[in-house]
């Protein structure tokens, strides 16, 4: 389970390959995920709760967004992974000058998992704040 804000996430909307509605998409570290619920402002622990509950009882990943206005959490799209890692397979032109955009490197996440449940929390929001200030960095120049 990740706690993300919007500016750490990309938000996109596509059409459901079997059912053709339009779906809301959110995109982070190149892993898609669906919509599976929206909490209200005041009902935090309730969207804590529910992606914990995910999480750990029906082990998925998910991501709890702490949006302005309300909580919506978040689960792994397997179908659009295994779409979007076929598509990134392909050796480009452009492949040479992207930017790597994983938060952390193996060596790291070799930590993490080792890293009790506190500890993996403080480590990713370090590493969140990290990047956010790179990015912003970046951005400035």
């Amino acid at each position: 389970m990740l706690i993300l804000s919007p500016q750490d996430v990309a938000l996109s909307r596509m059409r459901h390959p079997d059912t053709q509605q339009r779906m809301a998409i959110l995109t982070y570290q190149s892993h898609h995920f669906g919509l599976v619920r929206k909490f209200e402002r005041g009902d935090r622990q309730d969207a804590l709760d529910f992606c914990k509950d995910l999480a750990e009882n029906k082990k998925k990943l998910c991501i709890l967004l702490e949006e302005n206005n309300r909580y919506s959490v978040w689960g792994k799209l397997k179908r659009l992974e295994y779409k979007a890692k076929a598509v990134n397979s392909k050796p480009t032109a452009e492949s040479g000058n992207r930017q790597d955009t994983t938060l952390f490197n193996v060596r790291e996440l070799n930590e993490l998992k080792a890293a009790s449940e506190e500890e993996f929390s403080q480590i990713v929001l370090k590493k969140l704040n990290q990047n956010r200030k790179r990015t912003s960095e970046k951005s400035n120049l």
